[in-house]
């Protein structure tokens, strides 16, 4: 469904409003993006980068552009630990 604003058809609700709305209701996102990703690991885009190229981290791509399913992205850190108390 679209509305018109400004005579442009537009969707009814933007990707912004939407993650606004998961946000508020409390859902658990998990595709994010490379900048979210970093973020959440406290690394850089270039690590993130040489990661997904090893086969480290899982990816998936739309387009141009890259997302990672967060759940799995877990699984892998963990599963790429080495040495450590468990």
């Amino acid at each position: 469904m679209s509305t018109i604003r400004n005579g442009e058809r537009k969707p009814a609700v933007t990707r912004r409003e939407f993650a606004k709305a998961q946000a508020a209701a409390g859902a658990v996102k998990e595709i994010i993006t490379e900048r979210e990703l970093c973020q959440n690991l406290c690394i850089s885009s270039g690590t993130a980068k040489n990661w997904r190229d090893s086969g480290k981290l899982p990816f998936i791509r739309l387009a141009r552009s890259i997302r990672y399913h967060w759940p799995s992205c877990v699984q892998a850190m963990v599963r790429s630990q080495s040495g450590g108390a468990q």
